[in-house]
């Protein structure tokens, strides 16, 4: 099994704007894509300044993340960058489950 981990990073004041626009535009676009399933974790660190959140999302396999990358994830990246510029700074990763039986 294949998770899209988006995390996004920001200071305080901008969780609730960032949860409002999270449910109202960016889980509705992404269930127009590839992905589906999101779990939203919140990422504890030492940094007191800065919240960090990771939604994660189900993949079914390796094409799957490549048509996502070619035809939905600069859109989606875009659109983070247009509502939020450099309040919220987000990057993405790819994760495999792995059985180490």
């Amino acid at each position: 099994m294949l998770a899209y981990n988006i995390t996004f990073s920001m200071e305080y004041g901008m969780v609730g704007f960032w949860e409002k626009w999270l449910t109202q535009k960016f889980l509705p676009m992404m269930q127009e894509s590839l992905l589906h399933s999101p779990i939203i974790y919140k990422v504890y660190t030492d940094a007191t300044e800065q919240r960090i959140y990771t939604v994660q999302f189900k993949l079914e396999s390796f094409t799957d993340y490549a048509t996502y990358q070619k035809e939905w994830e600069q859109t989606i990246l875009k659109q983070v960058s247009k509502t939020f510029a450099a309040d919220v700074v987000c990057f993405t990763s790819l994760i495999q489950e792995i059985s180490l039986t």
